[in-house]
């Protein structure tokens, strides 16, 4: 009885000031914890903010195996460099081509004037033709003369296209021997056609002709009109401008009342075209 009386009188003294001695003890105690361990959290919560960007940065910044390193973006862009020559120094010599390989520099092209390309390039427009030479003939409206005889002769006409020209003749064959004069006259149109690669041309020309014999005796033999017939083939080299000059074979018939007419021969020919 008597030890129990101390612990009722502490009991009492502590229920009139409505507190009780060990809660709060307790409760101090349990609010020192408290604030020790906001505390802590709280300093825990800045080191995890100090150290979170640098983790965080490190993470953007190291790139994947085998990528290309990004930069920042705040960082302004990176200058541009070009090669300065320094003052003095030779530039460097330009890249030579290899033989082997083809570049537009290695071609050269040339415009061509057609009208300054001669025969043996080009056949256009207006065309002329004279030629002379030698023939042998027969002629049978005569008593029996023959001989050697001048081949001449002078042709015009237009082309028809690049290879064929249609032109207009006069030719003569004319001989004298021993005051024998023989003469064949030949007018008629014609066709010629060109090779141009060799500029060889072959032409024909049919028309009408005349033949005339004066004798010793200046006796007269006068022809009527009959047909006249000419072939001619020749080569022509280009000598400049629209000029070519060569040579032909020609061979010539005259069919008339009082006898025909044959001849052929050689020309010299000078053609411009």
């Amino acid at each position: 009885m008597s030890r129990c009386l101390p612990l009722l009188l502490l009991f009492a003294s502590a229920s009139a000031s409505g507190q009780e001695p060990v809660r709060e003890t307790e409760t101090q105690t349990g609010t020192g914890t408290e604030s020790e361990t906001e505390a802590e959290t709280e300093a825990r919560a800045e080191t995890q903010t100090e150290v979170a960007p640098e983790t965080e940065t490190q993470t953007a910044v190291a790139p994947e195996p085998g990528a290309a390193m990004p930069l920042p973006p705040d960082l302004p862009p990176p200058p541009s460099y070009r090669e300065v020559t320094p003052p003095g120094a030779q530039p460097a010599p330009a890249a030579t081509p290899k033989a082997d390989s083809v570049t537009t520099a290695d071609w050269e092209f040339e415009q061509v004037d057609p009208d300054a390309r001669g025969p043996e390039h080009l056949h256009q427009g207006f065309y002329l033709r004279l030629h002379l030479g030698l023939g042998w003939f027969v002629a049978r409206f005569a008593p029996d003369d023959r001989g050697p005889g001048v081949a001449l002769g002078i042709s015009a006409g237009v082309s028809v296209n690049e290879t064929l020209v249609l032109f207009a003749t006069v030719d003569s064959l004319s001989a004298g021997d021993n005051g024998d004069n023989t003469g064949v006259y030949l007018l008629g149109v014609g066709l010629t056609y060109w090779l141009l690669e060799p500029n060889i041309y072959f032409s024909g020309a049919l028309g009408t002709g005349r033949g005339t014999y004066r004798g010793e005796l200046d006796d007269t033999i006068s022809t009527d009109n009959g047909l006249g017939l000419e072939v001619m083939a020749g080569k022509e080299w280009h000598v400049g401008g629209a000029w070519g000059i060569g040579g032909a074979l020609f061979a010539r018939h005259g069919n008339f009342d009082e006898g025909d007419f044959n001849a052929v021969g050689l020309v010299g020919s000078a053609t411009w075209h």
